[in-house]
């Protein structure tokens, strides 16, 4: 920037320092609200590979899936876990549920999604699932 007779900059060089200006906050801003806003805790990971255990027999769900969440407690070292299963669109919604532990904690993740089941007439349905954990 050059300086005139008077001592005063140009309209280019204000202009110049004015966006440097503005570009060094919006990068301090930037950075700041990644600081803040980025988690380093690690959620658990809430497996659901034993889903595809269930099936609908007799308009009922059904699944010997106990197993599954006794070891995901103890491999994960949960407190507690629920899973409840409802199908969607039947005349009659059927609702599975399921759990192992103790429920003694107020620590909770969850996770829901949605599965297709397949029914011992040869129909798949859709099927709605949340799983709680006590951690």
């Amino acid at each position: 920037m050059r300086l005139n007779k008077k001592a005063e900059c140009e309209f280019m060089g204000a202009m110049i320092a004015v966006m440097v200006i503005t570009i060094t906050l919006t990068a301090f801003i930037g950075l700041l609200s990644y600081i803040s806003v980025s988690d380093t805790t690690e959620t658990a990971d809430i497996e659901t590979d034993y889903l595809s255990k269930l099936s609908i027999k007799n308009e009922n769900i059904v699944g010997d899936i106990q197993s599954d969440l006794q070891e995901q407690i103890y491999s994960k070292n949960y407190k507690s876990i629920r899973l409840t299963v409802k199908t969607i669109g039947m005349i009659s919604e059927d609702i599975f549920s399921a759990a192992a532990g103790e429920e003694k904690t107020d620590n909770v993740i969850s996770k829901i999604g949605t599965l297709i089941l397949q029914s011992d007439d040869g129909r798949r349905l859709a099927a709605s699932y949340e799983v709680v954990v006590w951690i």
